[in-house]
């Protein structure tokens, strides 16, 4: 048997020039959904901004990114950037999360009238489209890139399903514009509300979190 030759991983490049002639295989997604959004925003917001993973990079359409429980919405939105865990040892090796963040967003139901045709970038179709999981890890401008080939595919999928970066075990929907009609996301009230309460409980003990007072 051939050997692999010791290295590391090349880095995943732009989308096969043939990826549109390639086979593209969905699956369906109809179970509820959530966002933990700004409360001075819309629960409903498909960004043109081009600054998040899944963004279109010519910005012609919108991007909605949503959790497919309300625990990863939480890691996912409130969870601080990587380089911020140097903060810990002042927590004694706990996350150190806002208070006024928290209070400052909400918990959204995402529902749909029709299931999302989604293409799944968390599992084995991944190898066919030339593909690997970096796709969800790698720099943005990549990933942007993957994911209008992905959109303008003759497939033309509703979303994609990826794996939560801030927690892999979690997963997540970037779903496009085109669907927009198909979504619905019903505020659930602010997150320091008493109905959240089990919700930040689990949220802290999950995360190894401690609620900080805001400066």
């Amino acid at each position: 048997m051939a050997q692999h030759r010791e290295g590391g991983p090349e880095p995943l490049g732009p989308p096969p020039e043939d990826l549109h002639e390639r086979s593209l295989r969905l699956s369906s997604y109809h179970d509820p959904a959530y966002r933990v959004y700004w409360l001075d925003e819309n629960p409903k917001y498909f960004g043109k901004e081009k600054k998040w993973r899944f963004d279109d990079p010519l910005g012609e359409y919108g991007v909605m990114y949503v959790s497919t429980s309300d625990l990863g919405a939480c890691a996912e939105t409130l969870l601080p950037r990587p380089g911020a865990v140097l903060l810990t040892a002042a927590y004694g090796g706990s996350i150190p999360v806002s208070a006024a963040n928290i209070v400052a967003h909400g918990l959204a139901s995402v529902t749909l009238a029709n299931p999302l045709q989604y293409f799944d970038l968390s599992g084995g179709a991944l190898a066919a489209i030339g593909a690997d999981a970096s796709v969800a890890t790698d720099p943005w401008r990549i990933s942007q890139l993957w994911s209008r080939a992905l959109f303008t595919h003759p497939a033309q999928p509703d979303a994609l399903l990826y794996r939560s970066r801030r927690d892999p075990s979690r997963t997540s929907l970037a779903i496009h514009e085109r669907a927009s009609l198909d979504v619905t996301a019903a505020p659930m009230g602010r997150l320091s509300e008493s109905q959240h309460r089990g919700l930040l409980a689990a949220f802290i003990r999950c995360y190894h979190v401690v609620i900080v007072p805001s400066p």
